[in-house]
């Protein structure tokens, strides 16, 4: 695996009911990523490309008043490619707290044929790993505003959102937006496509775990 960003390439923790957090961080730097055709998965963030928890542990995911205005490039023949202007990817975070973050930086997605793609202003892919039901997920006050252009020869699946490409679980549980704006571009470019596209301004795609969805701006 591929695991990298402009602060933290991978966290997670093997401890119960814990909480990451990042607060007042930025990064300017341009992110530029190319892995070979044998790498499986490529998580690219504006600040985190990998958080994880582990088993039936679970993690308390914040992030608060931070920002990337590095521009984010992908190329390569990577199998999977999740690539978010603050995380590309994290499974198992029980309750996702995103408040007051803004991503500036373009993304750029120029791939051969892949199986999945993930690609998110804020994040690309999220996924929920706990049986608690009062678990959510919440953006407040988060602006998009950087551009998202994907080239794909072809690809299974190709989730894009202005907030997250994907919020996945196999659970019901709790989404709110308030006063998150999307002021992106986002465009794509797929020669080939063997199964689906899902584009949206705030989610690419949503699993059927989802109970509620409350205002958005």
């Amino acid at each position: 695996h591929v695991n990298i960003g402009g602060l933290i390439g991978r966290t997670g923790h093997f401890s119960n009911d814990r909480t990451s957090s990042i607060t007042n961080c930025t990064n300017t730097g341009n992110i530029t990523c190319s892995p070979a055709e044998t790498t499986d998965k490529s998580m690219v963030g504006g600040l985190i490309g990998h958080v994880e928890s582990y088993g039936t542990i679970y993690t308390n995911a914040k992030l608060t008043s931070s920002s990337n205005s590095g521009s984010i490039t992908i190329g390569g023949d990577t199998k999977d490619v999740y690539v978010g202007g603050v995380c590309g990817y994290g499974i198992g975070c029980a309750n996702l707290e995103s408040t007051d973050n803004n991503t500036t930086g373009n993304i750029i997605v120029n791939t051969t044929e892949r199986n999945s793609l993930y690609v998110g202003g804020l994040y690309g892919y999220c996924k929920h790993a706990v049986t608690d039901t009062t678990t959510s997920s919440t953006f407040k006050t988060c602006n998009n505003y950087a551009n998202i252009d994907v080239n794909s020869s072809g690809s299974s699946r190709f989730y894009c959102g202005g907030a997250v490409g994907l919020l996945a679980s196999d659970i019901d549980y709790i989404i709110g937006f308030e006063s998150f704006c999307n002021y992106g571009s986002m465009t794509a470019n797929c020669e080939t496509l063997s199964n689906s596209i899902y584009f949206g301004g705030a989610i690419g795609g949503a699993s059927s775990g989802f109970s509620t969805a409350s205002e958005s701006a």
